[in-house]
């Protein structure tokens, strides 16, 4: 028994923004190729199109975008009126769904990675900053020498100058 992979076609049409980006449109037929089905392709197609008319309509570029963005990004799908039938037929508003709010941001995620990927942007907005840590002997030591009042690096961090500068980044504040 084998099994069937197949590439979804995009339907273009139904995502302009996205068709009319590069990046975006590499990002959405890579997606394709991966083997996804037919469904996650529109709603990729059509949460990232949701995401780019934001970004237009906000004047951001992808390199611009930060947490804060994304967040008013939620909140501007968030509060969105959804149309429901309830099973007697009659029609109720609502919000989007919890697990829909998370697809949207697993797009958002999912193409900023990219974005990185392909040297677009530096970080992705939806993951966490890699800190650039000293080795905890480091650490120690410069506590130490924080703590010394008499140390050399302690006296010229009290100096104005460019010398002091460069030492006080070292030291815990």
């Amino acid at each position: 028994m084998a099994l069937e992979f197949s590439i979804c076609e995009v339907r273009w049409e139904r995502y302009r923004r996205v068709a009319e980006n590069p990046h975006a449109r590499e990002w959405l037929k890579f997606q394709a190729t991966r083997g996804l089905a037919a469904n996650t392709i529109e709603a990729y197609g059509r949460d990232l199109d949701s995401y780019l008319s934001f970004l237009e309509s906000q004047e951001i570029s992808f390199e611009s975008v930060i947490r804060p963005t994304i967040g008013a990004y939620v909140r501007s799908i968030a509060d969105l009126a959804v149309p429901r039938v309830r099973k007697n037929g009659l029609q109720a508003r609502t919000t989007l769904a919890h697990a829909t709010l998370q697809q949207h941001l697993t797009v958002v995620r999912l193409f900023h990675d990219y974005l990185v990927e392909e040297r677009i942007c530096v970080r992705n907005p939806l993951r966490p900053a890699v800190a650039k840590t000293a080795p905890a002997s480091v650490d120690s030591k410069r506590r130490r020498v924080a703590d010394d009042p008499g140390s050399l690096q302690t006296r010229a961090a009290a100096q104005p100058g460019d010398a002091g500068d460069v030492l006080r980044c070292g030291t815990p504040s």
